[in-house]
């Protein structure tokens, strides 16, 4: 007896809609048990570690997919960025855009994310740390992009979006 593939009668975009979907559910659910069983301390710092791994290892599989092999400009950075966030954060969950500000520096603006609302509907939100710092500096290590972030304004802190400035110090970090 032959199995029935009812895969083939999704699209690929609700497929990979599904798989969203559960990835974020798992997240939340993730970090809300972590939260449980140790404490909000302790489940901040976890979740700010495994976002960072999975910053760099987003941004390997990406850049491997697409036969990148060094990022050289801020332009470069900006689109993998870009691509990254098309891809894992997309709209209409996340609304956002980037801004080349000189060579070597890049704004990126957040302006709705569905996590800081499911974090408030959740009732936690002045005592969850928002990971996506470690992630972003997980993809430009994945990118061996030397650089920094600051956080200029927060929609944790009041601020009506999200303000990162990266300042990129040196393309092509080689490790020791």
């Amino acid at each position: 007896m032959s199995e029935i593939n009812l895969l083939s009668s999704l699209s690929n975009d609700q497929q990979i809609e599904i798989l969203r979907k559960n990835w974020m559910s798992h997240d939340a659910r993730w970090q809300y048990v972590t939260f449980q069983e140790l404490g909000i301390e302790k489940g901040n710092k976890l979740n700010q570690d495994v976002s960072h791994q999975m910053g760099k290892v987003i941004t390997y599989r990406l850049l491997n997919a697409l036969g990148i092999s060094q990022v050289n400009t801020i332009k470069e950075m900006q689109t993998i960025f870009h691509t990254i966030m098309e891809l894992c954060y997309p709209a209409p969950r996340f609304i956002y855009h980037f801004e080349q500000k000189s060579d070597s520096s890049l704004l990126a603006v957040m302006e709705y994310c569905t996590i800081y609302e499911n974090v408030k509907k959740a009732g936690i939100a002045d005592q969850y740390e928002c990971a996506c710092s470690a992630m972003h500096l997980g993809w430009c290590e994945a990118m061996k992009i030397d650089a920094e972030e600051k956080i200029t304004r927060s929609l944790k802190k009041g601020d009506d979006f999200c303000e990162f400035i990266f300042k990129v110090n040196k393309f092509n970090i080689t490790e020791d």
